[in-house]
């Protein structure tokens, strides 16, 4: 439970940077830096989540 509340804590991290990066994003000429860190932090909440469901998965199938 643990590891879920450290992924949780993790993601909730991840999503603000994405906002923060979203909102200083220009509304023209993006900088391909610019976007490749979005990319990143984008992947890497992608991550966390997938791995969230996994370990769902797997405590819903430990109950059964």
């Amino acid at each position: 439970m643990a590891d879920e509340r450290a992924l949780r804590r993790k993601l909730k991290e991840i999503e603000a940077k994405i906002e923060e990066a979203r909102r200083r994003l220009p509304a023209h000429s993006v900088k391909p830096a610019l976007m490749a860190a979005l990319f990143d932090l984008e992947d890497q909440r992608d991550a966390i989540v997938a791995q969230l469901r996994e370990n769902r998965t797997r405590t819903d199938e430990g109950h059964r």
